[in-house]
């Protein structure tokens, strides 16, 4: 089960939704041919595994933070198993700045340290607003 939050600005009009986690179908990707993932990211875990065999997948939808821009996204962060004890996680780099995206773990602990994407303010609050499937 995933979970929906609504993040705003106490200082601005800044407001977006993000659903977080998994939801009811944790299926394997491989058996969908890792649509979820951005042509350009579902290309490069393509490259790199090739054809080894992959033996485990985790992954879930992750908030993250870009160090540089602070803007906000969600993004299925994947780790991948295969070959012989090999690992690929996807990356959290920001489509906007190319910045280091940081994934917020402990959302409600640690929303005081964020810093707002329009107005740069420590002032984000956040609800809890869904559970989705």
């Amino acid at each position: 089960m995933g979970a929906g939050y609504r993040i705003r600005c106490r200082s601005c009009i800044y407001s977006s939704e993000f659903l977080l986690g998994i939801g009811g179908d944790p299926s394997p990707f491989y058996d969908h041919e890792f649509t979820i993932l951005h042509p350009k990211t579902r290309k490069q875990v393509k490259s790199v595994i090739g054809h080894e065999p992959i033996h485990n997948i985790d992954y879930e939808y992750q908030l993250i933070s870009c160090e540089k821009c602070h803007i906000l996204y969600s993004r299925p962060i994947m780790e991948i198993k295969y070959g012989d004890g090999q690992v690929f996680t996807t990356n959290k780099n920001c489509s906007q700045c190319k910045g280091q995206g940081k994934v917020i773990k402990n959302l409600e602990d640690n929303i005081n340290q964020l810093k707002c994407p329009s107005c740069k303010q420590k002032t984000l609050e956040v609800m809890n607003f869904m559970l989705w499937d």
